[in-house]
């Protein structure tokens, strides 16, 4: 399983059976791209995923709309869902811009141009979506549903949040955008743990559990 949050959605006797390994991300579409300098005057804030309530996407609306900075902007790139008559009134807004699908190229323009990454999931196994903007060096903002929170908080890449708590996503998006250091201490951390977190790495470590079962030492 790609984290402990779904490991723990298995009965005690099934999560003997259960090892976590986390994703592995592709840097030749995701990188630290410092041909692109994040605006000074902006503070952006970036939203990758379906438009939908279990993505919490209304939770950082609200929290975008309390968050106390004269230039805020809001990215979301993602497509809608059944949740889209639900969503059309909060999207209203000129500070917030939807762009529906994108291709890597484009979106990993738009991850570097941002001061960082929220997603308020309510439910989420992973995420591979956190592991690409980690990978260019954006800090993150996930909730603890995410899956991907042990990963943020070990790496203290970024901030982990309750679910359902624009409040805390606000008190963190006034965090990163008043003191500097601590943004830039998340991104040395991202890019740091991300030079090892390949696709290349990830087979490499799900080699050795095939190896491990095929010993009998899988479940000791």
């Amino acid at each position: 399983m790609p984290s402990n949050f779904v490991k723990n959605s298995f009965t005690e006797t099934l999560k003997k059976k259960v090892k976590v390994l986390n994703f592995g991300v592709n840097t030749d579409n995701f990188f630290k791209d410092y041909s692109i300098i994040k605006s000074k005057k902006y503070f952006d804030i970036l939203f990758i995923g379906q438009i939908s309530l279990r993505k919490g996407l209304h939770y950082l609306i609200d929290a975008f709309e309390k968050f106390n900075h004269p230039n805020k902007r809001l990215h979301i790139i993602g497509s809608h869902t059944y949740d889209k008559e639900f969503f059309i009134k909060k999207l209203k807004n000129s500070k917030i811009k939807v762009y529906g699908h994108v291709n890597h190229l484009k979106l990993n323009k738009i991850i570097n141009m941002c001061h960082v990454f929220v997603l308020p999931s309510i439910e989420e196994g992973f995420a591979t979506v956190i592991l690409q903007v980690l990978s260019a060096g954006c800090p993150v903002i996930v909730s603890e549903n995410t899956g991907a929170k042990e990963f943020v908080g070990n790496n203290k890449c970024g901030f982990v949040v309750p679910i359902r708590d624009s409040k805390a996503i606000t008190e963190k998006l006034e965090v990163l955008s008043e003191d500097i250091t601590i943004s830039e201490n998340f991104q040395t951390n991202a890019l740091n743990k991300m030079k090892k977190q390949t696709w290349e790495n990830y087979v490499l470590q799900l080699n050795k559990l095939v190896s491990q079962y095929k010993n009998g030492i899988f479940f000791k």
